[in-house]
């Protein structure tokens, strides 16, 4: 019975090592021509974990084994550190520092997701707390009893004007030009502003990917067809690909140190991850995060699909997810300074 056992779990080691180096190459490939392994991605973090428990236990009971986990592993090292940072970076802040904050509020539970009557006041009294020189909003209902008080300059994209629901940027410093993106045959849609620091113009684009209409909860997702819920999240993916290349159009035009945040609804694991950060930025919570890096608030992972990511003509002095039950994500500060030549 333990020949049996142990040669099933010998088996099952082998078939989550390969589907760890399958995932290594999802961030290479389009979604639009490997949609079905695209959402391997989503799995990632999950494939990690398993395979560092497989590891653990063959170096226990048989450490020869112990390398099908191991060299998997070995071989995706460099990526752990966009899922997990042991220690993280809290430094003293600058006086010409720049603080950011990102966030999904959901609508502000306009529309009343969510039981607490007053959890729209709860989200503006954090934002207002937080006292961010730039609030970037995702799922924004454009209502003046929404707009945070101290912010003299805002810009706001509205795709639907009798939903009023959209895009935001709210700003203490001086927004000089602004504009939408316009993704088309879709209410989601990305945003910028060029906005003037200290005798300089940093460009801010705030973006909400195409959502993949996926539910959170348990019980929904194991009543979903499986061959259904994997051909949805790739046609979904396939068109974020749509929408990565509008952006990368766009920023390509653009002189300004930039600056990129929002929902992109898919993961550091992903081609469009890898494509919206390029070689020119750098992610926020890899350089000054801490533990790990869950903005999504699914109870049963910790699934990271918001991001800020930073000119490397910055430095990051600190990073936070603050894990508050506001939305069904979580909000991300950041504080970043110029670096002086």
């Amino acid at each position: 019975m333990k020949k049996k056992l142990s040669k099933i779990g010998r088996y099952s080691n082998y078939v989550v090592a390969m589907l760890l180096l399958l995932s290594y190459l999802v961030p290479y490939l389009p979604p639009k021509h490997f949609g079905y392994l695209s959402v391997l991605g989503l799995l990632t973090p999950i494939l990690l974990l398993i395979n560092c428990l497989f590891a653990i236990y063959w170096l226990i009971r048989r450490r020869q084994l112990v390398l099908i986990s191991g060299v998997a592993l070995c071989l995706g090292l460099g990526l752990v550190g966009l899922w997990v940072q042991p220690f993280g970076r809290n430094e003293e802040v600058k006086a010409n520092s720049l603080k950011l904050l990102s966030f999904n509020v959901r609508l502000f539970n306009h529309y009343h997701w969510h039981p607490d009557e007053d959890l729209h006041k709860r989200i503006t009294s954090f934002i207002a707390n937080e006292s961010a020189d730039v609030i970037l909003l995702q799922e924004f209902y454009n209502s003046p009893l929404y707009y945070p008080k101290g912010y003299p300059y805002k810009a706001i994209v509205v795709k639907q004007q009798r939903h009023k629901i959209g895009l935001a940027i709210f700003s203490k410093k001086k927004i000089v030009n602004w504009g939408s993106l316009q993704f088309p045959k879709t209410a989601n849609n990305a945003m910028y502003a060029d906005i003037l620091t200290d005798n300089d113009t940093v460009r801010v684009y705030n973006m909400h990917l195409e959502s993949l209409h996926v539910s959170a909860k348990e019980e929904d997702l194991w009543e979903e067809d499986k061959e259904e819920l994997v051909e949805n999240i790739s046609r979904r993916f396939a068109k974020q690909q749509e929408q990565v290349s509008l952006f990368l159009a766009h920023q390509a035009q653009c002189k300004h140190k930039i600056i990129v945040t929002g929902d992109f609804n898919n993961t550091a694991y992903s081609y469009i991850y890898r494509q919206v950060r390029g070689n020119k930025l750098n992610d926020a919570f890899q350089e000054a995060g801490r533990g790990f890096g869950r903005t999504f608030n699914f109870a049963y992972f910790p699934f990271r699909i918001d991001f800020i990511l930073v000119d490397k003509k910055f430095r990051i002095h600190s990073f936070k997810t603050h894990y508050l039950p506001l939305s069904d994500h979580f909000p991300l500060t950041t504080t970043i300074s110029k670096i002086t030549d």
